[in-house]
């Protein structure tokens, strides 16, 4: 058990390191997105890393499964770290897989997860096999992701929204008069993705900013 525990502190703290690559991939995406700048390649990032995070992740929970009231412990910060990862790589499917299709995101699941580790880390390849174009053409979001972000917006109204719109270019454009076409958004719901969408330009405007 104490070579164990050795091995999934180890592994802890290479997920720990995934895991902060991962989010800064997310946060990279999205400033890409709003200034209409993505490509797949960098959808492809993101995917890559939230699938080796996952595939890191059941192997901790095997070993941890074994060590008892220590394992306990581990699992806690397993969840931590694994917190909303299957959600995001699930949202950056739907936002950039062509054509999306009934049972198109499962199968795209099942094919990351048919990839060997040597495979998944080539971004050519993955992005082969999920059918995307070149990895450096410019890329149209559906807007799945950045609409997950939106405080306690049920996934309905969610789905209902990218039908209307379609791209997160047209969400940034939209006015208030907009949302309100989109059934189950009501005034005070259109006032909240208005604002979302207005502080998220303001964001990447304010990180651009610093960059100059």
């Amino acid at each position: 058990p104490t070579e164990v525990a050795a091995h999934v502190n180890q592994d802890l703290q290479s997920l720990d390191r995934l895991r902060a690559r991962l989010d800064d991939a997310e946060n990279r995406l999205t400033r890409l997105e709003v200034t209409g700048m993505v490509t797949y390649r960098h959808a492809v990032t993101v995917i890559q890393r939230a699938e080796m995070v996952e595939r890191l992740g059941r192997i901790v929970s095997s070993r941890a499964a074994t060590l008892g009231d220590e394992g306990r412990v581990v699992v806690v910060q397993l969840n931590d770290l694994l917190l909303g990862v299957d959600h995001t790589r699930r949202l950056v499917l739907l936002d950039y897989l062509r054509p999306l299709r009934a049972g198109s995101l499962d199968r795209a699941l099942e094919t990351l997860d048919g990839l060997s580790a040597g495979e998944l880390e080539d971004p050519s390849r993955v992005g082969k096999e999920l059918g995307f174009p070149e990895l450096d053409d410019p890329a149209e979001p559906r807007g799945h992701r950045i609409l997950s972000k939106v405080a306690r917006l049920p996934e309905s109204v969610r789905e209902e929204i990218v039908r209307r719109f379609g791209s997160v270019a047209k969400l940034l454009a939209a006015s208030e008069a907009d949302f309100l076409k989109v059934e189950g958004v009501g005034e005070t719901r259109a006032r909240q993705l208005k604002a979302f969408f207005e502080r998220l330009q303001q964001s990447v405007q304010e990180w651009e900013a610093l960059l100059d």
